[in-house]
């Protein structure tokens, strides 16, 4: 039996949050790879009987299989029948309806889940010794992980879940466990789970920081201190999350405690909590994990944090001094490696398999989590601090252009700043074409992305892999976090709405990717 999603739009005519809320639900549903879902719009004055039936008296009012998701006081409005309307900037908005919709538990049947699950320890580029970028190699910045962290976190403090599910995901079934096993075999053939315990802790060393040619290298240095034969702290330094990032006031590493969640959980058979006491996303100067195995994990659960408080004026104030930071802390280490780096001991580049697990962790965790990237990736590319890097990119062409510009005038600059020194030598991608169709749409080409060179969808049989309600070509396109931040750079230079969807991907066997852009 496949599942459907079936949305209802309760609105009325005037009622402008009934369009913005419209908006973003379409921008979700067509991000997803679920592709079993139906919007229909009821106007409560033409439909009075049916509005009465599920007692709605006020719009926008949102029904998810029935379910109310969504009315117009979690909006912070009051009735719109009497003239009175929301007051909602757009990302809290999103944050808000895509919480909702995560919330009434859209799922796949497990059955199915453990199929799609296959299909990330199959397709991500683990085979460090194979080249899959010739042109560059197959090493990327943190920085750009970093950007995609912190861009998570700033959605809303739900955020904090949907990244710790993920690393749980890529911890259970990813390739951790199967390298802790080669390089620790005592984890499972010692006796007594105290010296089990042992061993995988002193597994979790090598593989987050070790210098073994399969290693994360996430930190520099890890350090852990077993308490009992179930407990133990695990403590990281220069983290490849948040090193040398501002201070957030948020755990930006719950990724990796989701993933050590789910290495426990694999090994031990049982589960575990895992969470983060420390953070230098909180002013720290390391990251520590708590390690209980055996008990319930509560610290990052849905229903908590999609309670809390969307973030303030002055809490998104610091993440977008954060992703400015995130900005300028990765043009420095490239163009000064000697003198500014981020990680000196360790270095500033890490294998793009790390990138490419926690995209297709996100990816596939749950199939609305498309949007999410996508909506990340638009709000890092609105940031205004490389606006600078784009002037001096002008002054040093000879360009005359002026904000706002035209869109063919912000697809040129979009290449000549993918073309900048400190775009090339982070080694996100490796070359960059924009071809102008018209004056309202344009193809954008990248070569060698990092998010999905040497990844390999296009080998498996997507058919039975994944469920029969998905969308399979939206299952392969991969860089959604770049699809949005290319829309929120030209959003940014137009001072319009930009739709960017990314229409080839490298992971379908594709020579390049390609975004559709229209104006």
């Amino acid at each position: 039996m496949q599942e459907t999603a079936n949305i209802i739009l309760f609105k009325k005519v005037p009622c402008p949050p009934c369009q913005s809320v419209l908006k973003i639900i379409n921008s979700i549903v067509q991000r997803s790879i679920f592709e079993k879902v139906t919007i229909k719009e009821i106007d409560i004055k033409e439909n009075a009987d049916i509005a009465d039936i599920h007692g709605v008296r006020s719009v926008p009012h949102v029904l998810l299989n029935g379910k109310v998701i969504l009315t117009v006081r979690d909006l912070g409005g009051v009735d719109v029948l009497e003239n009175q309307s929301t007051e909602m900037n757009e990302n809290d908005l999103f944050s808000q309806i895509f919480n909702k919709i995560i919330n009434a538990k859209i799922e796949m049947k497990q059955s199915q889940s453990n199929l799609l699950n296959r299909a990330i320890i199959l397709s991500v580029a683990t085979e460090l010794e194979a080249v899959h970028r010739p042109s560059l190699g197959d090493f990327v910045h943190i920085g750009y992980l970093q950007s995609i962290i912190t861009s998570l976190l700033a959605q809303n403090p739900a955020s904090k879940y949907y990244l710790y599910t993920s690393g749980y995901l890529s911890g259970k079934i990813g390739p951790g466990q199967g390298f802790l096993l080669q390089n620790f075999p005592e984890i499972i053939g010692e006796r007594g789970i105290g010296n089990q315990f042992n061993a995988f802790l002193k597994g979790l060393v090598l593989l987050y920081s070790g210098y073994h040619p399969s290693s994360k290298r996430i930190g520099s240095k890890l350090e852990y201190k077993k308490k009992s034969d179930y407990e133990a702290t695990v403590r990281l330094f220069d983290s490849a999350y948040v090193a040398q990032n501002s201070d957030i006031g948020q755990d930006a590493c719950t990724f990796m405690a989701g993933e050590i969640a789910g290495l426990t959980e694999s090994t031990f058979g049982e589960v575990s909590s895992v969470y983060e006491t420390m953070c230098i996303g909180k002013g720290d100067p390391f990251c520590e994990f708590a390690i209980n195995l055996g008990q319930e994990q509560e610290h990052y659960r849905l229903e908590d944090l999609s309670k809390q408080e969307i973030f303030s004026t002055s809490d998104q104030l610091r993440f977008d001094l954060s992703l400015a930071q995130v900005s300028q802390n990765m043009y420095d280490s490239i163009l000064h490696p000697m003198t500014k780096p981020i990680r000196p001991i360790i270095g500033d580049f890490i294998h793009i398999s790390v990138l490419q697990q926690v995209l297709l962790a996100l990816k596939f965790a749950d199939p609305f989590n498309s949007a999410l990237l996508v909506n990340a990736g638009k709000n890092y590319g609105r940031i205004l601090k490389d606006v600078g890097i784009i002037s001096r990119l002008m002054t040093r062409k000879h360009l005359k252009f002026s904000f706002p510009m035209s869109f063919q005038e912000a697809c040129s600059i979009l290449v000549y700043y993918f073309h900048s020194p400190g775009q090339i030598l982070s080694r996100i991608l490796s070359d960059v074409n924009v071809e102008v169709i018209d004056e309202e749409t344009a193809k954008l080409q990248m070569w060698e992305c990092a998010s999905s060179a040497g990844v390999n969808l296009a080998s498996l049989n997507k058919s039975e892999i994944f469920p029969e309600d998905y969308n399979l070509q939206r299952v392969g396109n991969l860089d959604d976090y770049m699809a949005g931040f290319i829309n929120g750079r030209l959003d940014l230079l137009v001072e319009e709405d930009i739709i960017v969807q990314e229409e080839r991907c490298q992971s379908m066997g594709h020579p390049h990717c390609e975004f559709y852009i229209e104006y």
